[in-house]
C-alpha cells in the first residue's frame, strides 16, 4: 500500500499518543464484559476523568476489515456504559475505547469471545 500523506499520518499518530498519555494521567481503567448470549457489551469505567456521555468501542480485525465493529455505548451512570453487539465477535481484534469528547484513548489487543471480563489499565499493566 502506498501512503501519500505521511505528514497527516504522523499527526494522527501523535494525537493517539497524546490521548493515551491523558488516559494514564487520569488513571483511566476499564473492565469490559462481552455477553454473546445477551448480545451486549458492558464497560465499567474507573479513574479521575469526568464522566462522558458515551464511549465508542472500536474493534479492528487484522486483515479482515469486514469483521470490524464500531459500538456506541450509552452511559447508564457515570461509571457504567453498555451497547449492543450486532454480530458475533470471534477472533483477534485491536480494541480502542474513546469517550465522546475524544479526550483520552485506551487500546489493547484481545481475543474474543471471552467468558471473563477484560481489564485494560491506562498504564498497560494489564491483568493476566
Amino acid at each position: 500500500m502506498v501512503h501519500e500523506n505521511y505528514y497527516q499520518e504522523g499527526l494522527d499518530i501523535n494525537a493517539v499518543l497524546q490521548q493515551t498519555e491523558i488516559a494514564a494521567r487520569y488513571n483511566v481503567d476499564v473492565n469490559i464484559l462481552f455477553s454473546q448470549q445477551d448480545q451486549q457489551v458492558t464497560i465499567f469505567l474507573s479513574g479521575e476523568t469526568n464522566a462522558p456521555e458515551s464511549l465508542t468501542l472500536l474493534l479492528s480485525a487484522p486483515f479482515k476489515p469486514e469483521d470490524d465493529h464500531k459500538i456506541i455505548l450509552a452511559a447508564q451512570n457515570s461509571k457504567l456504559f453498555s451497547g449492543p453487539i450486532r454480530k458475533p465477535l470471534k477472533g483477534r481484534y485491536y480494541l480502542s475505547i474513546v469517550p465522546n469528547n475524544n479526550e483520552w484513548r485506551l487500546t489493547e489487543e484481545v481475543t474474543l469471545p471471552s467468558r471473563d471480563p477484560i481489564t485494560i489499565l491506562s498504564s498497560n499493566r494489564n491483568s493476566p
